[in-house]
């Protein structure tokens, strides 16, 4: 499958919106917050410190630079109570719960995301794959529209191969476009 146009992250954001609805910027602020004091304190050098308070050694500056990105929505328990006692957030269960139901809005989004794309999947569809090898689906519209390019899958290989991640992106290079699976 591969998207064209946008990020998935992008995909998904109308629908996370959606969801969170009100409680948005109350997710959003918490999250901002313990997100800038990471930022903060690796930009000050306390990786060392860090990764004592974590009790973890091999925390890399990467790897917690990402947890403060806005590609992650927080590091998985009881890593991320300790960051944040660790940073001083006072509102350490609030900053808990806001992750949480972020986390649930992007399960959510994404579930509906599925259903749409396997609603769009019908007959025809399945035809036009088998004659012309790949076909284009749209699904939604306006800001939360989508593009979909179905391939037709030509072998199975009986064994199971491990195929990185990198190698998946690269197979196919169009602009603007990126793999999803």
């Amino acid at each position: 499958m591969l998207r064209k146009g946008f990020s998935e992250r992008d995909t998904l954001l109308p629908r996370i919106r959606a969801i969170l609805g009100n409680e948005e910027e109350g997710v959003r602020r918490l999250q901002e917050l313990w997100k800038s004091a990471l930022r903060r304190r690796l930009a000050e050098g306390a990786l060392p410190t860090l990764q004592r308070a974590l009790d973890m050694p091999r925390l890399t500056h990467a790897y917690a630079s990402y947890w403060a990105g806005r590609n992650c929505i927080s590091p998985r328990q009881p890593v991320f109570g300790t960051l944040l006692a660790y940073l001083g957030i006072d509102s350490i269960q609030s900053c808990i719960s806001a992750a949480r139901k972020l986390y649930s809005a992007h399960h959510k989004a994404g579930q509906q995301l599925v259903k749409e794309l396997g609603a769009s999947v019908d007959d025809t569809v399945v035809r036009r794959l088998e004659t012309e090898n790949s076909v284009t689906l749209s699904v939604g519209s306006g800001v939360s529209s989508l593009q979909i390019t179905l391939f037709k899958v030509v072998a199975v290989s009986p064994d199971v191969t491990t195929v990185p991640a990198a190698v998946l992106r690269t197979a196919l290079k169009l602009r603007g476009a990126e793999w999803l699976a």
